[in-house]
This record gives C-alpha cells, structure tokens and sequence, in this order.
C-alpha cells in the first residue's frame, strides 16, 4: 500500500461547517459523501483515517478519496465539495437566427395555407439561415418570444353550439 501523499488538516471552522451540512442535508448526495470523506480523513487531532477504512465505510473507491485529499490540500474546501462550472455546449443559434424566425412567424404563410405552422416556419428558417434546425428549437424560440403563429387572433365562434 502507497504512502499517502496528501494530508488533510480542517480548520474548526470548516469542521462545522460540514457537519452542519451533513445535519441539514440539504445538498446533493454527491457534495454530502464529499464532506463525509473530508470529515473522516481529517489529522487535525490525529484522529483521520485511512483510505482503505473510508472506501468500506461509505462504499466508494480509493480514487475518490485520493482525489478529493488531492483537491482540498491543493485548490480547497469549496474546490473539493463542489465540481468546477463546466462550460457546456456553445448556442447554435445567435440572437439574430432567433429573430429571424420570429419575424418568419409574424410574416404571411406561403401561399396554400391559412396560417403558419412549426414545420412549414422550420422549413423556411432553413432555407434562409442555411442551419438546421428543430421543430422543438423553433417551438421554444416562438414560446419564448410569446409568438403563436397558428392562433388567429380575430376567431368569430358560432353561437349555434350550446354552452355546457
């Protein structure tokens, strides 16, 4: 078995604040196994324990504890109890392809149909933005800017149907 390369010394204050944490649980499982780790390896009064004892206890691996010994000792509390902002998938669509497929939706649907629906204003943000794109993309895009293309907004309703 290897030496353990990182030791983890928590300051009172840090020490309270994970048990409170754990008292509360009101974080994710993941963050709350973080803090039980970092709270069972702690030497500040000599009283940490080893890997191997902790991976039995909680049923994790010997890397997890490694790595969170690793990212306290070296970026700290906050770095080891909560994973780093990923950045995520870049838009596909800008701002202005948004407004252009609202102003598709505000414009005369194309000749043959009364009104515009997701799929002809998909088809037509295609061929005008030369992206494709999804009914659910256009649908959220219309959503989000309170367009409802399909609905008519003057509609007469017949008074022959009864009311219930």
């Amino acid at each position: 078995m290897a030496a353990q390369k990182y030791f983890v010394v928590l300051e009172e204050s840090e020490v309270t604040r994970l048990e409170t944490m754990l008292r509360r649980g009101t974080q994710n499982a993941r963050v709350l196994t973080r803090a039980r780790v970092l709270l069972m390896t702690n030497e500040a009064k000599g009283k940490g324990k080893i890997d191997k004892d902790i991976c039995d206890a909680l049923h994790i691996t010997r890397d997890t504890t490694q790595s969170l010994r690793r990212r306290y000792v070296e970026e700290g509390i906050d770095r080891a109890l909560f994973d780093a902002p990923r950045p995520g998938q870049p838009k596909r669509f800008t701002p202005q392809h948004e407004a252009m497929v609202v102003a598709i939706a505000c414009t005369n649907p194309p000749d043959g149909y009364g009104s515009w629906t997701i799929d002809l204003i998909r088809e037509e943000t295609i061929k005008r933005i030369g992206k494709s794109i999804g009914r659910n993309t256009v649908d959220k895009i219309l959503l989000k800017n309170d367009c409802k293309p399909w609905l008519k907004k003057n509609v007469v309703y017949s008074r022959h149907y009864p009311r219930i």
